[in-house]
């Protein structure tokens, strides 16, 4: 944004210099890598988990707002943006440019802000798919979301009162007020605190969760890695908190770039937190994959990474049993089903947990992974068996071995 009470300039050390290619190459790298990634997610749930949620639709926005951003970039390095403003002040057609530039700067401001809104929203939403059957987690996970959606409301309308009347904001010749740069620098310390808050609470969920679970160390330190991402997220948000001194610069158009380049990391990084953990099934899957060259990348030997052929032999049932939840019949299924043969099996566990539900699990048609609950999925080829399964409380379930 411009300054409407810039101090007189002199010419800098160095000369007319342009440093806005800096903004456009990390913008356009992490653009591109968050667009194969949203491409991966939804091959991913389309393809091989099948169930594509509100989650999914939250992250396709938080891209898009990245493209926004990246095209916004263009145009203000286009019209200034990253050279020194004594130059663009130079001349009455520079000075037009500035105030062009700085009017990109303002909508891209508001743009970056609701991007995180639905990055965020895209991960809460995740989680309560995860965690939705426990009531404490899913409250926390809704007052983390209300959190973020009030605090984006509130950071927008500052952004939008800085200044009467409003073109004030990026054209300093217009007549009216504008708060001072010290006041707009304690707002953005607002918005940077709570960004790093809202990104550590939702990296925080799944991790208290799993960490109680009885599973080895190691895959417990997995599962922090994976759905830990966005304590990357908040630490690229105190950066850019720290960065923002730069907002009272009287050569904000130079000066202002690397505050510009860790805002879009912190989104794109939010992203990735995002996409990575609901990728995880195409790993798992990779025999799926189109290409037996992705199938060998993915899955080690792809010709033995086949599924074995279905067996047509008829199931057979086993007495109902009485669970207090899905996750502990599978891991009861998994159990008795260890020895018998094919792929789809013939021992069937039927499971009743304590509130009620019931169902027909064939033994080896699923295996239960000690890693983590993403997605719904669908079991095939079972006979008249358990034809899909809820999201389970603590364990991932997989339609082959």
């Amino acid at each position: 944004m411009a300054s409407s009470n810039s101090p007189a300039l002199s010419p800098p050390p160095g000369g007319d210099q342009n440093r806005g290619w800096q903004l456009l190459v990390v913008h356009s790298i992490f653009s591109g890598t968050v667009i194969m990634l949203l491409f991966a997610r939804l091959y991913t749930r389309i393809f091989i988990v099948r169930n594509i949620g509100f989650d999914d639709y939250y992250i396709i926005l938080g891209v898009v707002s990245s493209i926004v951003s990246l095209i916004l970039d263009v145009f203000q390095v286009r019209w200034g943006w990253g050279r020194h403003t004594y130059y663009l002040l130079q001349t009455p057609q520079s000075r037009a440019r500035l105030v062009e530039a700085s009017k990109l700067s303002s909508m891209n401001q508001i743009n970056t802000i609701l991007g995180l809104l639905f990055i965020k929203f895209s991960i809460g939403v995740l989680l309560l798919r995860i965690f939705g059957t426990k009531r404490n987690w899913r409250w926390v996970i809704y007052s983390i979301m209300a959190f973020v959606f009030v605090t984006t409301v509130v950071s927008v309308a500052m952004v939008l009162a800085q200044c009467r009347p409003l073109d004030k904001l990026w054209n300093p010749t217009a007549s009216g007020t504008c708060w001072s740069p010290e006041v707009v620098i304690h707002i953005g310390y607002y918005n940077g605190a709570v960004a790093v808050i809202s990104d550590w609470a939702l990296s925080s969920v799944p991790i208290v969760v799993m960490w109680n679970l009885q599973m080895s160390i190691q895959k417990k330190a997995g599962i922090a890695a994976l759905m830990g991402l966005g304590y990357f997220t908040g630490a690229t948000a105190i950066v850019r908190t720290v960065l923002l001194r730069n907002l009272a610069a009287a050569d904000i158009t130079w000066d202002i770039i690397p505050t510009d380049n860790w805002a879009g990391a912190e989104n794109h990084l939010g992203i990735i937190a995002a996409c990575v953990p609901a990728i995880r099934p195409l790993f798992s899957h990779s025999q799926r994959l189109p290409f037996k060259g992705w199938s060998r990348i993915f899955a080690g030997n792809s010709a033995t990474s086949q599924p074995p052929a279905e067996d047509k032999r008829p199931l057979h049932r086993a007495p109902v049993r009485n669970f207090n939840s899905i996750s502990e019949a599978l891991r009861s299924t998994e159990h008795d089903s260890k020895g018998t043969r094919g792929m789809y099996g013939h021992d069937v566990a039927s499971w009743k947990s304590a509130s009620g539900e019931s169902g027909r699990i064939p033994g080896n048609a699923i295996k239960v992974e000690t890693e983590f609950a993403l997605d719904n999925l669908e079991f095939r080829g079972a006979g008249d068996g358990l034809r899909r399964a809820d999201t389970t409380e603590e364990w991932k379930i997989s339609d082959h071995v």
